[in-house]
């Protein structure tokens, strides 16, 4: 009976770690945490539309939804900072290139 009762509970967390490893990386870490943070823009943001960043939490490469504060157009690979969250979706405005220069 104990052996069942361990092998339940092995199975029980090797889904839990899958389903962990297969979701972690498109989920929101952080959530208002993130507001500050430098990310990068890995789907490009369209003027009013939404696009995604990438960011680091927890010391994992995480991806979230994401649209520009001025509603302007940000290419892949752009470095923002999150200014807020709003429904699951980062507000994020552009480093200024003069930052950049000194990164």
């Amino acid at each position: 009976m104990f052996a069942h009762a361990a092998l339940g509970f092995a199975l029980a967390c090797g889904l839990f770690l899958s389903l962990r490893a297969l979701l972690g990386s498109s989920l929101p870490i952080g959530g208002r945490a993130l507001v500050g943070n430098l990310a990068r823009v890995s789907v490009p943001i369209p003027p009013h539309g939404v696009g995604a960043v990438a960011h680091f939490a927890g010391g994992r490469r995480a991806t979230m939804p994401a649209r520009s504060e001025a509603h302007e157009a940000l290419a892949r690979g752009a470095w923002v900072v999150v200014v807020d969250i709003e429904r699951r979706t980062a507000i994020v405005r552009p480093v200024p290139s003069e930052l950049l220069e000194v990164m």
